[in-house]
């Protein structure tokens, strides 16, 4: 707990949260993966709380346009989160400044 400030990016709280969308939608029952994924989903949003009551400051880029079947999109989430962390980059730095 040597830092200043702690800076998160919250990249899967926005994203698609639609459960089993193809599967509803032809009236069929969701499937293993589909039920895996939406677990692992739940799991995931309960320790993201967990890290947010630590951190200084959170970015919330927008990934709604994402679904959290989408494993192959670190490439273009982690830029969003870059192009978060560049848009409040002076707040950032303020509240670093502040903490010192």
């Amino acid at each position: 707990d040597d830092c200043d400030l702690i800076v998160s990016v919250d990249v899967g709280s926005q994203l698609s949260d639609g459960y089993a969308q193809d599967a509803e939608s032809s009236g069929k029952s969701p499937g293993f993966l589909a039920t895996m994924v939406r677990t692992i989903d739940v799991a995931q949003r309960h320790a993201s709380a967990l890290h947010r009551d630590r951190s200084g400051f959170i970015l919330n880029p927008e990934t709604s346009d994402f679904r959290l079947e989408d494993f192959h999109a670190v490439d273009p989430l982690v830029e969003r989160g870059r192009e978060a962390a560049i848009a409040q980059w002076d707040r950032i730095n303020a509240l670093v400044g502040s903490e010192a």
